[in-house]
């Protein structure tokens, strides 16, 4: 029996639905942490015995091999087309909640003499201090990130998007940054991790993976802002777009950016990134050889003081060195084809 062209379109519609539903119902839309050397597992990847004549799964099995030299663990990310903005939403909201780093361990050596029926002797004695001095840079990042959060629904209505339709996905971002300050200003200034961050980030979890709510309408916003700075400066990105079927900014972004669901090219990363003045490093698991003789992925540096990274130079570099530590937020994300997932 021959189907009609609507019979035809009804039925690819279910199947398009029966797929999104078994993905909803196997994958959170962030997973717990998984350690690193479950990634081969987690990536289908075949045993080693099968690896031999495939070189494709021999390259991704040398990358699985590198990242474990690099990295303890990852979260995997629901393959929706959102993965990107998920990623960056989590790993953002994560980082500025994660205790100060730029507190200062100082010795303080005093000496003690003790005196010897020969000789005085002078010991020091070295005790680890922590000093705060004033306001952290992780608070003043924080305070940056929430004014911008704040101030963007100004910013994006400039470029053709309706203030009323868009308001309660901005106001749910801004909810998202208001809780992560909450959580932050409640933990205290001790080295060691105490029960309030644990706590507070089992409470981000749990917001950030309930279905239909904080996480959904965060990442369509996230879309929103980046469709927004593509077109803020349309004459510089519009030599990013690599599809021969756009010519222009604006109809890019309306077909790839805006709507949910689609995958995120480098052109999306770049500008979020920017505008949100983070930095964020994506390690490449695309089945290509690994660079300088077979000892380091590809990795891309992307946003704030960053440019971009097209590969190491040194073989020795390790993931987390290069960083400027002057900005607390460093984003880390893991490619491979058509998904990101976040790496720790």
């Amino acid at each position: 029996m021959t189907l009609t062209a609507h019979e035809q379109d009804i039925k690819t519609q279910a199947q398009v639905e029966a797929i999104a539903q078994e993905i909803k119902t196997t994958q959170p839309l962030t997973s717990q942490l998984h350690p690193i050397a479950s990634l081969p597992s987690h990536l289908n990847l075949p045993v080693e015995a099968d690896l031999q004549s495939n070189k494709n799964g021999q390259n991704f099995m040398d990358g699985c091999r590198y990242l474990a030299t690099q990295y303890t663990s990852f979260r995997a990310i629901r393959g929706d087309g959102n993965c990107y903005y998920r990623a960056f939403l989590y790993s953002l909201c994560e980082k500025l909640l994660r205790r100060d780093t730029s507190k200062v361990k100082r010795k303080v050596t005093s000496k003690v003499s003790s005196t010897n029926t020969s000789t005085n002797t002078s010991t020091d004695t070295s005790t680890d201090i922590s000093t705060n001095s004033g306001t952290t840079g992780q608070e003043k990042e924080l305070k940056r990130i929430q004014t911008y959060v704040n101030d963007s629904l100004a910013e994006v209505t400039k470029y053709g998007y309706d203030q009323f339709t868009i308001e309660m996905f901005h106001d749910e971002l801004v909810d998202l940054m208001t809780f992560v300050a909450a959580c932050s200003s409640n933990q205290n200034s001790s080295i060691k991790v105490n029960a309030n961050e644990i706590e507070n980030a089992e409470k981000l979890h749990e917001k950030l993976n309930e279905e239909n709510a904080t996480s959904d309408y965060c990442t369509w916003f996230l879309r929103v802002i980046t469709s927004a700075y593509l077109k803020k400066d349309a004459g510089r990105f519009v030599h990013f777009l690599d599809d021969p079927n756009y010519f222009d900014v604006p109809t890019f972004c309306q077909r790839e950016v805006d709507p949910m669901g689609k995958e995120c090219g480098m052109v999306q990363v770049l500008a979020l990134a920017e505008a949100f003045g983070v930095r964020v490093e994506i390690e490449y698991l695309d089945g290509n050889a690994l660079l300088n003789d077979g000892k380091v992925l590809m990795r891309h540096t992307f946003g704030a003081d960053a440019g971009v990274e097209a590969k190491r130079s040194n073989s020795s570099e390790h993931a987390n060195d290069g960083k400027d530590d002057s900005n607390p937020v460093n984003i880390t994300l893991l490619y491979r084809p058509g998904h990101y997932d976040i790496l720790y």
